[in-house]
């Protein structure tokens, strides 16, 4: 068993919550999301949206979880944003859900690593493990236990989640469609990928779920992590290959860390129809070794990349 059931979000950073939701709604076609999904928490100073971009949560557990410094005071949500400039694409933490939250816990205690087990408070019901903090302080981040993931763990048995969002769902094929089916990966760069797997694995016991595939005509190699739920969003590691791939370039001026969301849609086709109706200028990639082919938004004002591939 992975100790990681699926990611709980992928989240973007970002210096304007509205102004990044405002473009995925408009142009990308994100559902409206509904008012609980609007949370401030004033005493992290975090201004949040967990969006879903499928009403059926079930099918799309992982969230889209766009999050931003709530006031400019240096603590909390804007310490840690400041943190990570001067990168154009940042993350409070990778968050995920993993199913023995304690055995976790004294495995990442037993060898030393930096972490904060947070207990339960009214606020969040639930523990969760901060790995790279220190007890009390989360914007205390160091990467030397983590490879710079800023990992939150979250037990798959809290509040946070209904039981029916480990249940596999029923997946009914909607050609000529329009619209989001799930979050399928969040993806983080970096610069070594086969030494941040023998990382991973040795401080957590994480593995990958296969190999690592090389795809030459995108310029990386890239390695998904397993997870006990395929209908969640999972992590993909991506280490450039060419040094003239955009990837590269990325990597150059941003350094290692988050990096795209992709999303699956119904269908690609009509999802293009859709983008280019919305006045949503976009690239297509052709479908690599192992890769589908894409769609990738031109949209800065996003916060961050986004790859839109077919629903699999």
């Amino acid at each position: 068993m992975s100790i990681c059931d699926f990611l709980f979000s992928a989240d973007l950073c970002v210096p304007n919550v509205e102004q990044s939701l405002s473009a995925f709604i408009n142009k990308l076609g994100l559902p409206q999301p509904g008012p609980a999904a609007f949370v401030k928490y004033p005493n992290e100073n975090w201004d949040v949206v967990f969006a879903l971009v499928n009403k059926a949560f079930a099918a799309a557990p992982t969230r889209l979880e766009i999050i931003g410094p709530l006031l400019d005071e240096p603590r909390g949500g804007r310490r840690i944003f400041d943190d990570q400039a001067p990168r154009r694409w940042r993350t409070h933490a990778t968050v995920v859900a993993t199913p023995d939250i304690d055995a976790l816990a004294e495995r990442v205690r037993s060898k030393g690593l930096r972490a904060w087990l947070q207990p339960r408070a009214e606020e969040v019901p639930f523990d969760k493990l901060w790995v790279g903090a220190v007890p009390g302080d989360i914007a205390d981040y160091q990467p030397s236990a983590d490879f710079g993931f800023r990992f939150e763990f979250i037990p798959s048995n809290s509040s946070a989640f209904a039981p029916k969002l480990f249940e596999t769902p029923t997946d009914t094929p909607r050609p000529g469609e329009a619209g989001f089916r799930r979050i399928r990966h969040r993806a983080f760069l970096v610069a070594d990928i086969d030494a941040t797997l023998r990382g991973l694995a040795e401080n957590f016991g994480w593995e990958p779920a296969g190999p690592v595939h090389d795809e030459p005509a995108r310029g990386y190699r890239y390695a998904d992590m397993s997870a006990n739920h395929a209908h969640g969003a999972g992590l993909r590691l991506v280490q450039p290959t060419n040094p003239d791939a955009a990837v590269a370039a990325d990597l150059a001026t941003q350094g290692p860390g988050p990096y795209a969301i992709t999303i699956s849609v119904f269908d690609l086709e009509a999802t293009a129809a859709d983008l280019a109706a919305r006045g949503t200028p976009f690239t297509r990639l052709k479908a690599g070794r192992s890769e589908p082919a894409a769609i990738i938004p031109d949209l800065p004002a996003l916060g961050v990349p986004v790859a839109l591939v077919p629903d699999s």
